[in-house]
């Protein structure tokens, strides 16, 4: 008996198992874009941001400059994209979805937020990292 559970489950199980790696392989791809982009961003901007803290920025304030980059980024458009595309997208995929309703709304915010939550966490070495420009440095560069 036990045999013919293993057998009926099989297929869901690995399509499950299939669909969650590329999930997981998109997130990465999409976190490492952030980080690559922002990072890009702030050694394009270094002599803008070093101006800025020799007039007088605070580190929290270069910090949240760069952190407020990532929502021109697109994270905000590609956000309601993605929670749109998700809701059309789980009723193709209600077959395997087990204990959740096809656009659960609880579902979807949390994801949604869980997506942001990372971006933010990608963004954050890049931010840092322009927080701690030396301004003499940054200005004599160049």
């Amino acid at each position: 008996m036990e045999s013919l559970l293993d057998q009926s489950v099989a297929q869901p199980r690995f399509l499950a198992a299939l669909l969650t790696g590329f999930s997981l392989l998109a997130a990465v791809l999409a976190l490492v874009g952030v980080y690559g982009l922002l990072s890009f961003s702030v050694s394009r901007r270094v002599r803008e941001l070093g101006v800025r803290m020799a007039l007088g920025a605070g580190r929290w304030r270069v910090l949240r400059l760069v952190l407020g980059q990532q929502r021109g980024a697109g994270l905000g458009r590609i956000d309601r994209c993605g929670v749109a595309s998700a809701i059309g997208l789980s009723r193709l995929l209600t077959t395997l979805l087990f204990g959740v309703r096809p656009g659960d709304p609880v579902t979807i915010v949390a994801m949604a937020g869980a997506i942001a939550a990372a971006a933010v966490l990608a963004s954050l070495p890049p931010a840092l990292r322009a927080s701690r420009i030396d301004p003499v440095v940054a200005l004599r560069e160049e």
